[in-house]
């Protein structure tokens, strides 16, 4: 699962809630009324513009939020290195893979942050 920007943003317009389907990830989706009801949910962040961040605050505990080493930057200088949401980031260098395991430690899915000069 290749996790671009310009991908992000065309399957974002088409979801209410950007939820990946038979998977609990989130996309770009942090209020917390979205993802109530999953169990050890993945999160990710394509880029910080403000119409993406919604729901994230200092205080955001989630779940795991992926996101690519300058999203994780930005989103450190916008709220701080210390607290909840600051613990839960985890960093990717883009055109890496990473494995994403689901709650039982079984690898759900390869994912490849890459740049869309956006």
């Amino acid at each position: 699962m290749f996790l671009a920007p310009c991908f992000l943003a065309n399957f974002i317009l088409k979801m209410v809630v950007a939820r990946v389907p038979s998977t609990q990830f989130f996309v770009d989706s942090f209020e917390r009324s979205n993802c109530r009801a999953s169990t050890a949910p993945e999160f990710f962040l394509s880029h910080c513009h403000s119409d993406h961040l919604k729901g994230l605050d200092s205080g955001w505990r989630l779940g795991k939020l992926h996101c690519s080493v300058i999203t994780a930057r930005l989103l450190q200088k916008q709220f701080g290195h210390t607290g909840q949401l600051a613990a839960m980031i985890v960093a990717h260098h883009l055109n890496e893979p990473f494995d994403v395991w689901n709650a039982q430690g079984q690898s759900m899915v390869t994912c490849t942050f890459v740049d869309a000069y956006h």
